[in-house]
């Protein structure tokens, strides 16, 4: 995996084992001592301290590894090349912190587009507040179909992923989706769906008559147009 880190430094890392050879070697003068001289209790105690110490500084790992800060761009560029490079699982948690940094930062619009590249690579959706924002800026470019896709993931995948989050976003969801499907994608048949998943899913939803309105209006709609046809 090719990711950027930080580690303590090669001169901190050679001082710490300096200091430790160091302390070995008064250790192993202090041992002589000791035994060099009578009554050396407390040289031998100083011996088998400086020698733990000595041990301990030699074969210390150093610090943990930090990963780097970047800005958005940055692991957006990272992102790209990482995914050119087949590195997919790595290329996705950049993607993903891209787009979060871009929304906390306010760069909706920004991150509705990092999210188009995204969605398209890997089929996979952000936490339900975040993806309802995502996807009406996808909505503001147009890209109603790619809009409704993130969606219909979203609520598929809503157990198994989101069902700690407020219900509130999954009714918003579905709302939203249905009003792609029958106002922008002239899908009124997969309007009228939705719209009724959303009624059985939750019967005492504040959003229940607008529901059962825009059942009305499409299903006026969908006749109008069979009548056409017939």
């Amino acid at each position: 995996m090719a990711e950027s880190w930080k580690f303590c430094s090669p001169s901190s890392r050679i001082f710490r084992i300096a200091s430790g050879y160091t302390i070995l070697g008064l250790a192993c003068l202090l041992g002589f001592l000791s035994y060099a001289f009578p009554d050396a209790e407390r040289m031998i105690f100083l011996f088998c301290l400086a020698l733990l110490l000595a041990i301990f500084l030699i074969l210390s790992p150093g610090s943990k590894p930090k990963e780097t800060l970047l800005s958005p761009e940055q692991y957006l560029a990272r992102a790209r090349r990482l995914f050119q490079e087949g590195k997919f699982i790595s290329a996705e948690k950049n993607y993903s912190q891209a787009i979060y940094h871009f929304y906390q930062r306010g760069l909706l619009e920004r991150a509705g587009s990092v999210f188009e590249e995204y969605f398209r690579g890997y089929q996979r959706v952000f936490a339900p507040k975040i993806q309802l924002h995502l996807c009406q800026q996808l909505c503001k470019k147009g890209k109603y179909l790619l809009s409704a896709q993130a969606l219909e993931t979203l609520i598929q995948e809503w157990e198994q992923l989101f069902k700690h989050h407020s219900p509130r976003y999954l009714e918003q969801a579905y709302l939203h989706l249905a009003r792609i499907y029958g106002e922008k994608l002239d899908l009124p048949t997969l309007a009228i769906d939705r719209y009724f998943e959303f009624l059985e899913r939750f019967p005492n939803s504040p959003w229940r008559e607008t529901a059962i309105f825009q059942i009305q209006l499409l299903d006026e709609k969908l006749s109008r147009v069979l009548k056409r046809v017939a």
